[in-house]
């Protein structure tokens, strides 16, 4: 195994529950479209959209969390973003609206991303979250995530 990196993965429960979630909107937005066509065409179109991002996440290599010795990179919908452990201050579990998901903020030298760090600090609280918790809990995954971080760190202090 190697220590020098670390993939995860989304468990397909939350997908597989939002494509019945969505298609069973979808049918009944169809069915809408005879008596309330405006409100059963944005139905159908909506959970349409959702039904399809749905499948397209479920799609091997289209959502990850890869952890490697220099930060981590978060995939979603094949697009891929890298962090710099060195970025962030450290990550926490927390509720966002009624999920709990990994929270953290950037230390204060990262200049990236200014505006949409205020607003997301000032909307939930923190500036960033991860996507998913790859089937762990938040906790778990925020002290997976920091012990990482401290690894770096240290091999950073080290070298």
């Amino acid at each position: 195994m190697d220590t020098n990196e670390l993939i995860l993965r989304p468990t397909k429960y939350g997908g597989v529950f939002t494509i019945a979630v969505s298609s069973l909107f979808v049918y009944m937005g169809i069915g809408m479209i005879g008596q309330l066509p405006l409100m059963g065409w944005l139905t159908t179109v909506f959970f349409g959209l959702c039904l399809l991002v749905a499948v397209v996440q479920l799609w091997p290599g289209a959502t990850s969390l890869k952890l490697t010795t220099e930060g981590f990179v978060v995939t979603s919908l094949f697009r891929s973003n890298f962090t710099r452990w060195q970025d962030v201050a450290s990550f926490r579990p927390a509720h966002v609206g009624l999920r709990k998901m990994v929270v953290f903020d950037y230390v204060e030298s990262h200049k990236k991303f200014a505006f949409g760090k205020r607003l997301a600090k000032g909307l939930a609280g923190n500036q960033a979250a991860l996507p998913d918790t790859y089937g762990m809990t938040p906790k778990a995954l925020a002290q997976l995530l920091n012990e990482w971080k401290d690894r770096a760190k240290e091999a950073a202090s080290h070298g």
